[in-house]
């Protein structure tokens, strides 16, 4: 095995095997160190290429929003300081924090560059999402993908069950104390049970795009106080020879726009 094939970059820490009453269609999974799967079809061993599976999640698991929540068009930040977002994403839940603002620095003569530190106390944790109860385990909910909009008003999240919208919004209490508030939004049932291997927003936030990982598809959704379908791309990869991994062992891994929206780039894992 390790002679005919090197699908792995690192050491294979496991094996299994998926029998089959025709021994035609018997299977051998390994996996490694570098967190690929493989498999291999038992009865064309020697001439056949094993597919790769890659890991999820391939984004940061820690994202900051790129504009401040009060900036966007119809944005939810009542303050109207631009407090930026920053979501940290759990397997069970997303933790939501803000960001103060910077104080003002002058601009430097010299060579030198002073860094403004944000000490622990900086960063408020205002909120978590949780798909299923606290102290409850599903793995079904365990989020393996999420995206935080570029204003931060807009927070998607995917899991084995399907794809959840939220939106977020900032306000402020007599006391002068930071909530923010968060509602769960209705999204077409396609989507609803969409499983996603990645999530794009538009810069001016106004369209969100979907990976289904399944059948291969981006949905563009058309964001509002109705969400819509607005289009949907087919036919992504194109049909290859036989011992080429299908469409399901490449996820999309990444959907990035340029800034003013009118393209847009899809990357897949490099096989």
């Amino acid at each position: 095995m390790t002679s005919k094939q090197r699908p792995h970059t690192h050491d294979v820490r496991s094996l299994a095997t998926l029998h089959d009453n025709d021994s035609n269609h018997e299977i051998l999974v390994s996996g490694g160190v570098d967190t690929k799967l493989c498999s291999y079809q038992l009865d064309q061993f020697l001439e056949r290429r094993p597919r790769k599976i890659f890991p999820w999640p391939t984004r940061s698991p820690v994202q900051l929003s790129s504009q401040g929540s009060g900036s966007g068009e119809g944005g939810g930040n009542t303050k109207g300081d631009n407090s930026r977002f920053l979501i940290m994403t759990r397997a069970e839940c997303v933790d939501l924090y803000i960001l103060p603002l910077l104080p003002t620095t002058t601009t430097a003569t010299d060579a030198t560059i002073d860094a403004v530190n944000v000490n622990s106390d900086g960063l408020t944790q205002i909120g978590t999402i949780r798909l299923h109860e606290e102290g409850t385990t599903d793995a079904a909910y365990n989020i393996h993908t999420s995206r935080l909009s570029p204003d931060g008003t807009w927070l998607v999240v995917g899991t084995n069950h399907g794809t959840r919208l939220f939106s977020l919004s900032l306000s402020q209490t007599i006391d002068e104390e930071t909530i923010c508030e968060i509602v769960h939004v209705a999204v077409p049932d396609i989507v609803q049970t969409m499983i996603c291997s990645s999530f794009g927003f538009t810069p001016d936030n106004s369209s969100l795009v979907c990976a289904d990982s399944v059948t291969d598809t981006l949905t563009v959704l058309a964001l509002g106080e109705q969400v819509s379908v607005q289009h949907t791309f087919h036919d992504l990869l194109p049909a290859e020879e036989d011992d080429v991994p299908t469409t399901a062992t490449v996820p999309i891994s990444q959907l990035e726009f340029s800034h003013d929206g009118q393209w847009m780039a899809v990357l897949r894992h490099s096989l």
